[in-house]
């Protein structure tokens, strides 16, 4: 295991010499820092909606006195639910909302 490290960092003290294949390393590396940042926004705010989601569509208050739908109790239950059917939605499946776009209008 030692000399596998060891190739490792002899691998990288190479990359340090050919210097378009260093640079390319170095920005596939800044590229990997920016991506985080944005999966880590986009997490923060799923899941921020996914509380107001949870409480409007899961708990009822959205539609008033009327009764729930089956298929947005199930979606919005739970904060884990909701933020599960926010991603499906953020990824284009419509189907997750019919129910509560067509009893809501």
């Amino acid at each position: 295991r030692v000399l596998r490290i060891l190739r490792v960092l002899r691998l990288a003290r190479v990359l340090r010499h050919i210097r378009p294949l260093y640079r390319l390393l170095a920005g596939v590396l800044e590229a990997m820092q920016a991506v985080a940042w944005v999966l880590l926004l986009t997490f923060l705010l799923l899941y921020s909606a996914a509380i107001v989601f949870t409480t409007l569509v899961g708990q009822g208050y959205i539609y008033g006195d009327g009764e729930v739908p089956a298929d947005a109790a199930e979606n919005f239950s739970t904060v884990s639910h909701s933020l599960l059917s926010l991603f499906k939605l953020m990824n284009d499946d419509q189907g997750v909302v019919a129910s509560v776009i067509t009893t809501v209008g």
